[in-house]
């Protein structure tokens, strides 16, 4: 049980069947396969083998999907970098992953030309670029795989062999990697097609970057389970809804953002495209407000919408169905099959029904460790429990309510303040686009509430507007007692708040930090 035994097994039964459509090309599984194989071979050929990590560096693109099978074939561990970081947030995670080889683009190359020098596996002769246009020193990808064989590859990958690392997106701290097996993410792909409803004739249109945790691993269940993946290298939000028109998707996963950006168009502009064929949306990565679940629901009408909650580490923990978006909408619903969920306080027992406790879970797809990091995985773990930090509820039937991550907990006068709660509110204003709370330093207080606002185009605002808008809906000790009108809430590319970028000037100078 292993990633590449999938692609292999969708070659032999379907050899003219679309594995891939990009740009107007198609790709069969056949064609996917024979080149899978010869990337393999070339990288053996190139003296790495089992265990070794080569990292990837690309927009999204078909070779992206060839690097996952081909490495995954020859026994090789894949690196997914992301292609917005900075030259040092590059350079770390390649050294701290061991990259013996890196795939890139042209694109991509004023990343990686800075910090060739100071990388400990990687130089200009194992840099393989995709594309026409490449530097002195460095290989061309086609011209690597047209000196290699496309028979399978003769290499022995067990399903507890490491497969991917993951790097989370460094909110606080560098990055960590985390390490996943072949099995774990098989697992994942045959959990996700139970739980979608997918499979071979199921046609998923991938446009958030493939270098993303949940991307990713929908990519690999489609090719897996024998679907068809159509891939587009750039979001734009009317681009999209045309090519949903055009490959006739029937599956698709946005972030909560996207969702956002489909629904600001005008109605003229979203009647243009025909988006019947939807039948499942999937979103994760931060909550969807509950307008936004109806906006929604409105115009993909004929799909199901799926909510997930989960991370990196976890991979999917918890799904709130279509047939609960409405009647839960502030719920991650329920736990998926095979994952059990504990919520526990300080001292690690667990919590009344009702009360708020750190989310701990066990389930078949988690993360096996971080990379060179034995006590960041001892921190995350607690007598074979493995939590990313949230704070939850639940119901008497099963459903999951997050409340917050455990770090943005406010204590304002010995009380604790969940600012997930406060922005759920906030964001029900009709001025109001986007929201973050957090504590900032009060003398009396300890901490005091703050909100930084967004608000929609042409609308204006007041504190005391706003302060009036959550009496009622909030007990006093959690309406903000000053807000911030900004331009914009800076997020990671998945959408999550980064919480630590916002509170950095308030704290700046004190050694305490809460």
């Amino acid at each position: 049980m292993n990633i590449g035994d999938g692609l292999t097994l969708n070659a032999i039964n379907h050899p003219h069947k679309t594995a891939l459509a990009y740009q107007g090309r198609s790709i069969t599984y056949g064609d996917l396969n024979r080149r899978a194989n010869r990337l393999a071979n070339a990288v053996a050929a190139m003296g790495l083998g089992k265990g070794d990590t080569v990292a990837i560096l690309l927009y999204n693109c078909p070779e992206y999907m060839e690097a996952i099978f081909g490495l995954a074939k020859a026994g090789i561990v894949v690196v997914p970098l992301n292609y917005r970081l900075a030259p040092p947030e590059a350079e770390y995670i390649l050294n701290n992953s061991d990259a013996r080889l890196l795939i890139t683009e042209p694109d991509c190359l004023g990343q990686v030309t800075p910090i060739l020098p100071n990388l400990d596996g990687v130089d200009a002769s194992r840099c393989v670029l995709v594309g026409e246009e490449r530097p002195r020193g460095m290989l061309g990808y086609e011209e690597v795989l047209a000196r290699a064989s496309d028979a399978e590859p003769q290499i022995d990958v067990e399903e507890t062999d490491h497969f991917y690392i993951g790097y989370t997106s460094g909110t606080t701290g560098f990055p960590k990697g985390a390490v996943f097996t072949h099995k774990t993410r098989v697992m994942r792909s045959l959990l996700y097609a139970i739980i979608y409803g997918v499979g071979p004739n199921n046609v998923q249109l991938t446009v958030a970057p493939l270098y993303h945790a949940a991307p990713f691993a929908f990519a690999i269940l489609e090719l897996y389970t024998g679907g068809t993946l159509a891939i587009m290298r750039d979001y734009d939000p009317l681009q999209v809804l045309a090519g949903l028109e055009t490959v006739r998707a029937t599956s698709a996963f946005f972030v909560p953002t996207m969702y956002h950006d489909y629904l600001n168009l005008s109605p003229t502009e979203r009647a243009r495209y025909d988006v019947s064929t939807l039948r499942t949306l999937i979103t994760g990565g931060a909550p969807l407000a509950p307008q936004l679940k109806a906006g929604i629901l409105a115009y993909f009408q004929n799909a199901g919408l799926f909510e997930f909650y989960g991370g990196t580490e976890t991979g999917m923990v918890t799904i709130l169905r279509p047939e609960d978006q409405l009647s839960r909408p502030d719920s991650v619903g329920q736990a998926i099959f095979g994952t059990r969920i504990r919520l526990l306080d300080e001292r690690g027992l667990e919590v009344p029904l009702g009360d708020v406790g750190e989310l701990y879970m066990q389930g078949p797809i988690t993360f096996e460790c971080y990379h060179k990091d034995p006590a960041a995985t001892q921190e995350v773990r607690r007598a074979g429990w493995l939590t990313i930090g949230d704070l939850a509820r639940r119901d008497e039937e099963g459903y999951y309510y997050i409340v917050d991550r455990k770090r943005d907990m406010i204590i304002s006068g010995g009380a604790n303040i969940y600012p997930a709660e406060i922005e759920k509110v906030l964001c029900t204003h009709p001025k109001i686009q986007d929201v973050a709370v957090f504590g900032v330093p009060d003398e009396r207080w300890g901490e005091a509430v703050r909100a930084v606002v967004v608000l929609k185009e042409g609308q204006e605002a007041t504190v005391e507007e706003l302060q009036q808008y959550c009496r009622g809906q909030l007990a006093s000790y959690k309406i903000p007692s000053s807000v911030d009108f900004v331009k914009d809430v800076p997020r990671t590319p998945s959408g999550k708040i980064l919480k630590q970028e916002l509170r950095a000037s308030y704290w700046a100078g004190r050694e305490r930090k809460v």
